[in-house]
């Protein structure tokens, strides 16, 4: 049979509603609606291989390990765990440069001091960009967030931070380490109830107790994310995708046990021995405030009103016998 032929006899079986190419052989009519769907469903499946196709081909030839982010999420919202404390267990496996995956959003979270060294050191001009979704948090005044927690909130837990000299069982040494504060404060301000700029500096065991409550409880976990720009870039000898945002991970840097003796206990003495350890984004074992150009401008300004705050509380304390005397500075604790 010609193709012509052929061709008129499949558009006269159609007319009649069935068609015929042998005994026994039929093709039903399909309406419009059925090939609707099977062309959508045929277009999805084109779309999708031709988008891992092209992912494929534009991955970075070599990326950091892949934390499981249903694993997190899993843990977070499912089980009601402690995010901070679950990405901290998770890096443990992971190591110290970990890549996260959220929908669409590439994550790189770095958890140890020679990571963030190099990344300060290195990256911080490539990273200078901040997240667009921040800027609309911040201008929406938005703020209920673990970095931005509401006021009410955030004097409630520094209250409970003063009030924690009453009212936690600690062992010997950590009590005798407060009632080395309020011995400090008392010699140095007497009876003055005005605490001056240069009284902090003659205070070197408050500013040490300042530091390791910063060190073991941060105001944030993670620092702000950095963002890169729209490029290419190579960071701890990984390819970085455009628009990556890096995460400071402040918790797991700052109880880090190949850095810190003991650095889940509270010892405000670590800082007596080693003094010039900072706040100020230079000492990258201790970053409360963050790093880099992106650091927290108001850094001297709160380590200066959470000084002045506690010197007020324990000479009122002081005053007031809510710390008694004790023996501690003569056992040389």
């Amino acid at each position: 049979m010609e193709t012509s032929q052929l061709s008129d006899y499949w558009a006269g079986s159609q007319l009649l509603g069935n068609s015929s190419f042998g005994p026994g052989v039929r093709v039903d009519s399909v309406s419009g609606s059925q090939y609707f769907v099977v062309e959508f469903f045929l277009s999805a499946i084109v779309f999708t291989v031709f988008n891992l196709v092209f992912q494929r081909l534009h991955e970075p030839s070599l990326i950091p390990p892949r934390l499981s982010a249903w694993n997190f999420l899993c843990q977070t919202h499912v089980l009601r765990r402690n995010p901070t404390v679950v990405l901290h267990n998770l890096v443990k496996r992971y190591g110290p440069v970990t890549h996260v995956k959220l929908w669409s959003q590439d994550l790189l979270v770095l958890s140890s001091v020679a990571a963030v060294e190099e990344f300060y050191k290195l990256h911080d001009m490539e990273f200078g960009d901040r997240p667009s979704s921040m800027n609309r948090v911040t201008l929406s005044n938005s703020i209920n967030s673990s970095c931005f927690p509401p006021l009410a909130t955030y004097w409630k837990h520094l209250r409970f931070v003063l009030d924690m000299t009453t009212s936690t069982p600690f062992d010997k040494g950590t009590i005798c380490g407060f009632e080395w504060v309020s011995e400090e404060v008392e010699r140095s301000l007497g009876s003055r109830s005005h605490i001056e700029d240069s009284d902090l500096a003659k205070l070197p065991y408050l500013q040490a107790v300042v530091k390791e409550l910063f060190r073991l409880y941060p105001p944030c976990a993670f620092s702000f994310p950095h963002e890169s720009f729209d490029e290419y870039c190579h960071i701890f000898g990984y390819e970085v995708s455009p628009r990556t945002q890096v995460l400071i991970n402040i918790y797991t840097i700052q109880r880090d046990p190949a850095v810190w003796t003991n650095p889940n206990e509270f010892n405000p003495t670590r800082f007596i021995t080693h003094p010039g350890i900072d706040m100020h984004g230079q000492h990258y074992q201790l970053l409360p405030f963050g790093g880099g150009r992106r650091q927290c401008p108001a850094t001297k300004l709160a380590i200066r009103y959470v000084q002045s705050g506690l010197a007020r509380y324990f000479h009122d304390a002081r005053s007031s016998h809510m710390i008694p005397h004790s023996t501690c500075l003569e056992d040389d604790l």
